[in-house]
């Protein structure tokens, strides 16, 4: 399962984790905040192939113009993929020419290559533009010309990108906004009940209905996470990750303020 083989040290640190929380003599508030370290694991692993994957797309031309400028000179394939690799253009993107160079290395052609490389890649645009280059190749076309041509094809599928993470960032960071101004609205209406209940009021309701204020918190966590998901991805299914880190300030909001 690719899930699996993507993300076994996170699962490991996360069973690692689990088992404490459990064996642990410790309260269950200290329990609760050992899992919330679980799904901030698998975020924190999120983000981190996000930003390596947004690097290789903003170095990508790069790599087309220098790699068909070292094939304009007249070296062949596998020597001007050497010299490239003699470049920074990122970790990931690093990380791929060599993988290319010892796929090559070891008897598949440069097509094969491509082909295996792109597979370990996220980037729909990046993704898009090695089909064009692996198809153009088969067609039997000036190589060179083509990665010119893909070079300037990337610098705009990365300028329309860049803009649109521009408006992403500026709409999700509103809706944390909007988040945050909604637990203070809770909170505040929450003491004023109380304060005007105070004289009839048991410890059992003002549990309860702390209870009920902290789980209409959470629905709207979920649906607020949703919501920035629609918006950044186009998928409801990555608002996952958004509806854990605003349920997880929920709780540690409630857990300060209460």
């Amino acid at each position: 399962m690719k899930f699996i083989e993507d993300y076994k040290i996170e699962i490991i640190l996360s069973f690692v984790l689990l088992i404490f929380s459990i064996i642990l003599p410790i309260n269950i508030y200290l329990k609760v905040l050992i899992l919330l370290l679980i799904p901030f694991i698998f975020i924190f692993r999120y983000f981190k192939d996000y930003l390596e994957e947004s690097q290789l797309e903003d170095n990508f031309t790069f790599f087309l113009t220098d790699f068909s400028q070292y094939l304009r000179v007249g070296q062949p394939l596998p020597a001007a993929l050497k010299s490239v690799s003699n470049n920074d253009y990122g970790k990931k993107l690093n990380r791929l020419i060599k993988f290319m160079i010892a796929l090559i290395e070891n008897g598949y052609t440069f097509e094969e290559a491509l082909i295996r490389a792109s597979r370990k890649i996220k980037s729909v645009n990046v993704n898009s533009i090695l089909k064009i280059l692996i198809d153009g190749m088969k067609g039997g076309g000036n190589l060179t010309e083509l990665l010119d041509r893909l070079a300037e094809s990337s610098s705009e599928l990365n300028y329309i990108r860049k803009e649109r993470i521009a408006r992403i960032k500026f709409l999700s960071l509103t809706y944390y906004g909007l988040f945050f101004l909604y637990l203070f609205i809770l909170v505040i209406i929450f003491h004023l009940i109380l304060n005007l209940m105070k004289i009839n009021i048991s410890g059992e309701v003002v549990t309860t209905f702390k209870n009920l204020v902290f789980l209409s918190s959470v629905i709207n966590a979920v649906f607020t996470g949703f919501v920035i998901s629609k918006i950044a991805t186009g998928r409801i299914s990555a608002g996952v990750i958004h509806s854990i880190i605003l349920i997880s300030i929920s709780f540690i909001f409630f857990i300060l303020i209460f």
